[in-house]
């Protein structure tokens, strides 16, 4: 009737993909162990929401990425994210390859984003930056080549999380590393103080303690609808879906999440 409003009591889904492109994989996941009380800043996990999904458990784990809202500068203790995250007082944040950063208090008064206060940035943010929840993992790597007692290089595999000096382990020996070579296309080189002992190829190399972050989670799969957070939860997993409206998600994907799930899923 003219002049008479009508509140629906339920929130309007945005089409946030084709439909007719989903594909949703046959049963239910159950929320694994230890991860509901992640997700006890928010009521419902959205439309789309990157997820992990272990398919021999039949379990699955939010990944709880954040977008940033206005730029921030380097040294920042101040971080505006769109409203609906999951973040909470005390995650560490990956900001950067390598780098983080600590969330000490979160301000949602705000109609359009929430703020978070921080640790100082180690790098500029630009608006529409993601910003994924991390853990720490220990610096390592992998012998590829035998080094002789007193050698003071170590050929290590590619792709190894060492960036410059750091002190690592065989098992038995500390190792300090003063530098690494990444020029060569088939290995990377540490240089190292004088070996106490024989290092054999294969050998993993490893920090005593975790102090790099990565992204606690990268996606597998998505959710399919709108789930109310409870326990004993269980949620619809998509294996596939084309032309995402990726501005509009609720919780946006990282390049390494997209690289997660493959080219299954399209983002426009």
């Amino acid at each position: 009737m003219p002049g008479v409003k009508y509140d629906s009591p339920f929130p309007v889904e945005k089409e946030l993909y084709r439909i007719d492109t989903a594909y949703r994989l046959s049963g239910g996941f159950n929320i694994a162990d230890g991860e509901l009380a992640k997700l006890a800043g928010q009521t419902h996990i959205p439309v789309l929401c990157p997820i992990v999904v272990d398919l021999a458990a039949r379990t699955f784990k939010v990944v709880q990425n954040s977008k940033v809202c206005e730029a921030a500068e380097a040294s920042a203790t101040a971080l505006k994210i769109a409203k609906g995250s999951f973040v909470q007082v005390n995650d560490v944040l990956l900001v950067a390859k390598g780098q983080s950063v600590t969330v000490s208090a979160i301000d949602k008064s705000k109609e359009d984003y929430d703020t978070l206060t921080v640790s100082s940035l180690p790098v500029a943010l630009a608006a529409g930056a993601i910003l994924s929840k991390a853990k720490l993992v220990k610096l390592s790597a992998v012998a590829v080549a035998d080094a002789a007692a007193e050698a003071t290089s170590i050929k290590i595999a590619k792709g190894s999380n060492i960036t410059g000096a750091c002190t690592l382990s065989d098992g038995t020996n500390s190792i300090t590393v003063t530098a690494i070579d990444k020029s060569a296309a088939d290995c990377d080189t540490l240089t190292v103080s004088a070996l106490a002992a024989k290092v054999d190829a294969g050998t993993t190399l490893e920090a005593a303690t975790a102090s790099v972050p990565v992204a606690e989670h990268v996606a597998n799969f998505a959710n399919y609808d709108r789930r109310k957070i409870a326990d004993n939860m269980s949620i619809t997993a998509i294996a596939q879906a084309y032309e995402i409206d990726e501005a509009n998600l609720d919780i946006p994907f990282t390049e390494e999440d997209k690289a997660g799930v493959t080219d299954r899923f399209m983002f426009i």
